[in-house]
């Protein structure tokens, strides 16, 4: 079996849990996370892997990012647009920071969030696709509109997505360890392991 890692760079960082994850599983690694990207692009990317590979010996591992990324389109660029970042290049985008109250809604982020987890979760469970989700920086945020809806998580394939504590940077942080460390890589890949065996997944 082959482990088909999806996430941002803290998944892709020369130590990180990915490798060591798919050695203690006894598994081969194709790491397909990406640098600065957003959950849109995450889901899209499982997407289409899904729909291009036969799937039958695919563990699929999911990191998913900080909500407050969104791609956009800019002179015909697909880029990750982040509100923390005052730092484009063109100036236009720069300005775009006056619609962040817009971009970044609440109700906009739990909407998208919980769109993205249950399609996720949707098209792997019905297609028999083994799968592990965790979230690699933030909590989802929260709020009552998607609350139904979150009820339909299967939390035994997501670790406690609504929680900032059980995010991997901030567990590692509690253990005051760095997020690219060969340290931090085995203790959260030991950590995704104990979730995996003890929800009977694979």
């Amino acid at each position: 079996m082959r482990l088909v890692s999806f996430g941002d760079e803290l998944t892709i960082k020369e130590d990180c849990h990915v490798p060591e994850l798919a050695k203690s599983l006894n598994m081969d690694c194709l790491n397909l996370g990406k640098e600065d990207t957003s959950n849109e692009m995450i889901f899209t990317d499982i997407t289409k892997f899904v729909c291009q590979n036969d799937m039958e010996d695919f563990f699929v591992l999911i990191g998913w990012t900080s909500p407050y990324r969104r791609d956009l389109y800019w002179k015909d660029t697909l880029f990750t647009y982040r509100p923390d970042r005052r730092d484009y290049v063109d100036n236009g985008v720069n300005a775009m920071h006056k619609f962040d109250v817009a971009l970044f809604d609440e109700h906009l982020i739990s909407q998208h969030w919980i769109t993205y987890t249950l399609s996720i979760q949707k098209m792997l469970q019905s297609h028999n696709i083994k799968y592990y989700m965790y979230n690699t920086q933030n909590a989802f945020i929260y709020h009552q509109d998607v609350s139904k809806k979150i009820q339909a998580i299967d939390l035994t394939r997501y670790h406690n997505p609504l929680n900032q504590n059980s995010s991997m940077a901030y567990y590692l942080k509690e253990k005051n360890l760095p997020v690219d460390s060969p340290e931090s890589a085995k203790t959260w890949a030991d950590f995704l392991m104990a979730k995996i065996y003890a929800g009977d997944i694979l």
